[in-house]
């Protein structure tokens, strides 16, 4: 798992830089749910661990965009839970 976040931490910091480029990546995994916790919780650690100060803020930011995500994957989920509602009402 740490291996997993580590991957998704040097992918986000270096190749993918912009949150557009990720979020819709994370939304649209069902796989991130189980690994959410895991990566803020890697992403803490290695912000605790690093002496480099600009790296540091650059995994606690990180840590912190990718939570906003989760808020979005929840509006996602409401979202089709109402589409599936109001197309039973209709059928």
């Amino acid at each position: 798992m740490t291996q997993f976040c580590d991957k998704i931490i040097d992918l986000f910091l270096n190749e993918k830089t912009k949150s557009k480029e990720w979020r819709k990546y994370l939304v649209l995994r069902e796989e991130w749910n189980k690994y959410r916790d895991n990566f803020y919780n890697r992403c803490q650690k290695r912000a605790d661990m690093e002496k480099d100060p600009t790296m540091k803020e650059k995994l606690v930011l990180l840590g912190r965009r990718v939570k906003k995500i989760k808020s979005l994957a929840k509006a996602k989920d409401l979202d089709s839970s109402l589409i599936l509602l109001i197309n039973g009402a209709w059928a």
